[in-house]
């Protein structure tokens, strides 16, 4: 507890104010932990990386279906069924597509690196963080390989597939 009184120098008669009492709780990482335990159970930590999961899955997803649609596209212009024109404006699309999902596919890797805090609620969190900082390494290398691969292609085809360039081109 601590408050505060303070006078002026007022030389008549010098003024006082006192401030209000404050109190001030200070708890250690276990005690925290143990209020944080009353408030959230195992079920609602599993929810949080079965929230993560289920956000990779859809990314997995999404990854998958922007490769079909590469190699529907390829088959395409292979068989002449496009001109290298529209080839190339719908590899750029894909292209697009696909730089934005890297983005996306980053920021969750971060996420699921931040979930578990310093000092976990629970022991099997520890597990999962360690499960978690993995996978984020495994999805970064992998974003980075899309990376060097999209500008590997765009360099080929001359496009850059950033939005302003689609738009230009569109």
């Amino acid at each position: 507890s601590f408050y505060a009184d303070v006078s002026d120098n007022c030389p008549y008669e010098p003024h006082l104010a006192s401030t209000n009492i404050i109190n001030l709780t200070i708890v250690s990482v276990n005690d925290y932990n143990a209020y944080l335990r009353e408030q959230a159970t195992i079920e609602d930590m599993t929810g949080k990386y079965e929230d993560l999961q289920n956000q990779l899955d859809k990314l997995i997803k999404e990854q998958e279906a922007i490769g079909k649609q590469l190699d529907q596209l390829k088959e395409d212009a292979d068989a002449g069924k496009i001109t290298p024109d529209e080839y190339q404006k719908e590899l750029t699309k894909a292209l697009l597509k696909q730089s934005e999902l890297i983005e996306k596919i980053k920021k969750l890797a971060n996420e699921m690196k931040e979930t578990v805090r310093e000092n976990p609620l629970y022991d099997v969190e520890e597990g999962f963080k360690k499960t978690l900082e993995k996978e984020s390494d495994r999805i970064k290398k992998i974003t980075e390989n899309h990376r060097e691969d999209i500008n590997k292609i765009a360099d080929e085809i001359g496009a850059n597939p950033k939005k302003e360039s689609l738009d230009n081109n569109l």
